[in-house]
């Protein structure tokens, strides 16, 4: 199933699998409306006056927390990228099963809450704690660890707030994890419970469901943080626009292949928060087809791959080669 709704490609409406189009986002931030959505099971449904946040710093002692609670605690707002770790899963040739996304499985926002730190300091953090576990609405639950380094990055927080309005159902209400840098799956919607905890923790979504596993991975290491991609958003005969991004850090350059020719340099515009990178290049378009090849560069020196060079694995997860795009045919221009 895959057909236009509200703006949006729908691959799935039970559970409800939604794909972002990329040529409606204006500016560095998309609305609610426009952002992916991916759930493995039915949305749950929550009474905000008798929904509880369980934390357990791991001393001996937890707090429960309401809605308003959290809301009277002091907050931040956090710009970034969440993209679904098989985001072009569709378009790598693997055959993986899963959802066949296209490259809009992915969004950058404002999202408003509490630091998890901040959280679990009020609990009384354990200082022999490695991990932390994050339990999500479920059945069976969702719940994914965390390693200590990600959870003391302020801009992880529980979010109650996003694009400037209070969470929708649809992306997790009544709060949900945000943990920059990292691939949804760490992303706990609908969270109930936090816990620190003194030794690894590997459940179904560390080892099985968000693991890459297959010949080149014999070791099958879960899922963590974004690999560096850049998407053509838009088109028409004289620009082509996009976004790009990576979990290792800034994007430093984005360039812009037409027909199989050299790489030529975008334009990039100032990043607002850890969100996105948007880009720009200059081309000049002449009658019939093209295809267009964006490729991205981080400042930790990783390039964009080409596709082959991308190893397959078993659940299609984190392929990020560079996409041709055939765009035309285009009209004369003079």
């Amino acid at each position: 199933m895959c057909e236009a709704l509200n703006e949006r490609i729908v691959h799935s409406t039970e559970p409800l699998i939604l794909e972002s189009r990329l040529d409606l986002v204006e500016g560095d931030a998309m609305p609610a409306e426009l952002h992916f959505v991916r759930w493995h099971g039915a949305m749950p449904v929550f009474d905000d006056r008798s929904w509880r946040l369980e934390v357990d710093g791991g001393s001996g002692r937890s707090l429960r927390l309401g809605i308003r609670d959290l809301r009277a605690m002091p907050s931040r707002e956090v710009v970034a990228v969440l993209e679904c770790a098989g985001n072009g899963r569709g378009l790598s040739g693997w055959n993986a099963p899963g959802t066949q996304w296209n490259l809009g499985g992915v969004g950058c926002s404002a999202w408003r809450g509490v630091p998890v730190m901040v959280l679990l300091e009020a609990a009384g953090l354990d200082p022999a704690a490695a991990e932390v576990v994050f339990t999500g609405s479920g059945d069976p639950p969702v719940r994914r660890s965390l390693p200590l380094s990600a959870v003391r990055d302020p801009d992880t927080i529980v979010a109650w707030e996003h694009a400037s309005e209070p969470l929708r159902r649809e992306h997790g209400a009544p709060v949900r994890l945000v943990v920059p840098d990292w691939y949804g799956m760490a992303w706990i919607k609908s969270l109930l419970r936090i816990v620190a905890v003194r030794e690894p923790w590997r459940g179904p979504w560390d080892r099985e469901e968000y693991a890459l596993r297959g010949p080149n991975y014999p070791e099958a290491p879960r899922l963590s943080t974004q690999l560096i991609r850049a998407v053509i958003a838009t088109h028409d005969a004289s620009t082509v626009t996009g976004f790009a991004w990576s979990g290792a850090g800034p994007i430093v350059a984005v360039s812009l292949s037409v027909d199989g020719g050299p790489f030529m340099p975008a334009r990039l515009y100032p990043r607002t928060g850890r969100g996105w990178t948007r880009w720009r290049a200059a081309w000049h378009a002449t009658p019939g087809a093209h295809v267009l090849r964006a490729r991205a560069t981080d400042a930790a020196g990783t390039i964009q791959p080409d596709p082959e060079d991308v190893p397959p694995n078993e659940l299609g997860y984190g392929f990020n080669g560079v996409v041709a795009v055939t765009v035309g045919p285009a009209p004369a221009t003079r």
